[in-house]
């Protein structure tokens, strides 16, 4: 996803011109549908570990010094999640 909206961006930051107006919209509107598709699958994955407690929060005191703020990580559960 991440490659995706990089390549995203780039079609944006292009000399649009009358002869690739066509083809760099449809390129544009194309991804644009994957990205949003991609995040949608991943908000629904992100969910579902939720709801079925495949994530469990950790606080992490170096990342929060760090920050300088209450920072913590969210992580997978490799024993719940199989």
């Amino acid at each position: 996803m991440e490659t995706s909206t990089e390549v995203l961006s780039e079609y944006l930051e292009r000399d649009i011109c009358a002869e690739n107006l066509i083809d760099i919209k449809q390129k544009v509107q194309d991804k644009y549908r994957y990205c949003d598709n991609r995040r949608k699958v991943l908000l629904a994955h992100v969910h579902e570990g939720y709801d079925k407690e495949w994530w469990i929060y950790i606080e992490n005191d170096v990342t929060a010094a760090a920050s300088g703020g209450g920072a913590a990580a969210l992580a997978a559960s490799t024993s719940r999640a199989n």
